[in-house]
């Protein structure tokens, strides 16, 4: 049976388990075992049914539909994380400018983030010009900034927190990283984190490898 995943939900597969987030309820679901029962796709909206009677199942929570008539767009996929800032050399003075700058990221996320919606707080930002040489190299700057400020910021709270953070932070050149979450299961356990093309901005590469991805913004 052919399945279309409805708009607020993603899927993944980890070591033989499928996880599913309903982005809407922030909730995650958990089928131990269902590596044999359904086949997911690459373009992240549609999967085959291999057992029918799970269709029920996921129509009744909502989660998706057997009509896959209606056209979706494909979703982005993360790229596989290849290095982290480690491999930056960060030891630059801590110019004042950039712990103002992050202050005032904070103050402004605080003022917002623990009114927002799941679904509100992970809306996708604008892509950012592919024509500019320096982009890159300015997101790098600014995270390897965060790493060393953040012991100064209050409020640091858990991954999504700093994921959040950091993308504000960023400013303008947002649109140049994806913000990842990945799962696991057994037991099941679920993280965030920035990503520039394969490099981790706010965590280390042997952390997030960890994980399998069911999310890209």
């Amino acid at each position: 049976m052919d399945w279309q995943w409805a708009p607020q939900v993603f899927a993944a597969m980890h070591q033989g388990d499928l996880v599913i987030l309903d982005v809407r309820k922030n909730a995650y679901l958990v089928l131990a075992q269902a590596q044999g029962r359904i086949l997911l796709s690459d373009d992240g909206v549609h999967a085959k049914l291999v057992d029918p009677s799970l269709g029920g199942e996921l129509v009744a929570a909502g989660l998706g539909t057997p009509d896959v008539a209606t056209e979706a767009v494909r979703r982005r996929a993360a790229p596989a994380p290849t290095g982290d800032l480690d491999a930056f050399d960060d030891q630059g003075p801590m110019g004042a400018r950039a712990l103002i700058e992050l202050m005032i990221a904070a103050v402004v996320l605080v003022g917002t983030f623990w009114l927002r919606s799941f679904s509100r707080l992970v809306r996708p930002v604008a892509s950012a010009a592919d024509d500019d040489p320096g982009g890159e190299q300015r997101v790098v700057r600014r995270a390897l900034a965060f790493r060393r400020l953040l012991p100064w910021i209050p409020f640091q709270g858990l991954c999504l927190y700093r994921a959040a953070l950091l993308r504000q932070y960023l400013g303008d050149d947002a649109g140049r990283v994806m913000w990842v979450f990945g799962i696991s299961t057994w037991p099941f356990a679920a993280h965030c984190w920035l990503q520039c093309g394969g490099l981790v901005l706010n965590d280390r590469l042997h952390r997030v490898s960890r994980y399998s991805p069911i999310m890209a913004i």
